[in-house]
């Protein structure tokens, strides 16, 4: 796949590869969450609410950008609070991911915040540390 999309770029260019590369995976995100809702349904694997979130989070964050991407790059999409609806049904989907696994390992059911907790105070950390935090943009 990666000498395809290579390849693809001396053709399309580097925009028009990361394009079509968002819109696939955003795409095939869509699917694959279905697949799991399904899997969901039949209660096949206890992953598998994680795994809806995780997989709609994740498909809902790139096919916004690749729609930024066809649009140009509009300012109101780069600023728009809809954005945070994907980042947070993805955030879900990830802690539903740590609370399985923790009860498979047989840890504490609140372990998995721990996870989460260690995740955003890096980020945050990092973030303040960039002089990026908070700031308009």
């Amino acid at each position: 796949m990666f000498l395809f999309l290579c390849t693809l770029q001396f053709g399309a260019g580097l925009d028009g590869t990361y394009r079509l590369a968002y819109g696939t995976l955003g795409l095939m995100s869509c699917a694959i969450s279905g697949t799991f809702l399904w899997l969901w349904r039949i209660n096949a694997t206890p992953l598998a609410t994680g795994m809806v979130l995780s997989w709609a989070g994740g498909g809902g964050m790139l096919g916004w950008w690749w729609c930024y991407a066809l649009l140009d790059g509009p300012l109101w999409m780069s600023r728009h609070p809809a954005l945070l609806a994907f980042a947070s049904v993805y955030l879900v989907g990830a802690g539903l991911h740590f609370a399985v696994i923790g009860s498979g390992f047989g840890f504490p059911k609140w372990s998995w915040m721990l996870v989460v907790a260690v995740a955003l105070g890096l980020a945050l950390t990092i973030t303040v540390l960039t002089g990026l935090a908070f700031s308009p943009m």
